[in-house]
């Protein structure tokens, strides 16, 4: 499965910057932007997954980079730009399960190689191309072993009851 998230720079099409109605203006603003497309689309907020399920590799990235082309017209009818910071690069994901590997086409979007990546962060949750999870729980690993610092260097200055509070 091919996996493609973008994020939208900010808007310069009549949708106020800060205000308590933006984000819903902006769910209506880009809401017809799937209308068209193939692949399975999800959107959040102001990120768009593109994904689809690969029986062959050539059709699936052909389908992708099609759709890729129809969101890029349909940003530039709107007059909508993508965000150009190169760490905000569009990326895929080839989610598998699959022991041999299967080189995929590359995909293409604003005129920019799509990104190849091992994993991706999702809605807080760390999504590696073999599905186990392992970078998701070393990253909850890490979180919590910080704090757990913290508590043990807070201990000699805070009574119990705090600490018990805190913890």
């Amino acid at each position: 499965m091919y996996g493609q998230s973008s994020e939208w720079s900010k808007i310069s099409a009549g949708v106020p910057q800060g205000s308590i109605l933006g984000p819903l203006l902006f769910l209506i603003y880009i809401n017809d932007i799937s209308d068209n497309l193939e692949s399975d689309v999800k959107l959040f907020a102001d990120d768009t997954s593109l994904f689809s399920v690969v029986f062959d590799s050539h059709l699936s990235a052909q389908t992708l980079n099609d759709d890729l082309a129809k969101i890029n017209s349909w940003a530039t009818q709107w007059k909508m730009s993508f965000n150009p910071n190169i760490s905000k690069q569009a990326h895929e994901v080839i989610f598998s399960r699959k022991t041999k590997i299967v080189n995929h086409p590359n995909l293409l979007f604003n005129n920019i190689d799509v990104k190849k990546v091992n994993s991706q962060k999702h809605l807080g949750l760390i999504l590696d191309k073999n599905l186990s999870f392992k970078d998701h729980l070393n990253m909850i690993m890490e979180k919590t072993s910080k704090r757990i610092n913290v508590l043990c260097k807070l201990r000699l200055h805070l009574p119990h009851s705090s600490l018990i509070t805190f913890y």
